[in-house]
């Protein structure tokens, strides 16, 4: 269903790179329901969750905590968000 979903997205703008995550703010946990990505290697488990504390240059732990959409790269947006560098072992860098 989640793959439909991103074929949806994809007629109404620019989506070849998507994901989906669940956010358990109780346990500070996500978990990657969905993923796809043209440069990263990442292979997502739906099973598994994550503490937010094993990603601490993570935009997207940064985004859920933020509570607000925000658009731009990926590095402007860590140093506005987070004021932190991007760490290349967290993924590739974004342009938006």
């Amino acid at each position: 269903m989640l793959r439909h979903v991103h074929g949806v997205l994809g007629t109404l703008m620019y989506a070849q790179n998507c994901y989906i995550v669940e956010y358990d703010d109780v346990r500070d946990q996500i978990r990657f329901l969905y993923f796809a990505d043209q440069v990263d290697d990442f292979v997502a488990d739906p099973s598994q969750s994550h503490a937010a504390s094993e990603m601490p240059r993570s935009l997207t732990v940064a985004l859920l905590r933020h509570g607000r959409p925000l658009s731009g790269p990926s590095r402007e947006l860590l140093a506005r968000v987070m004021e932190q560098e991007h760490d290349p072992q967290r993924g590739p860098e974004s342009l938006d």
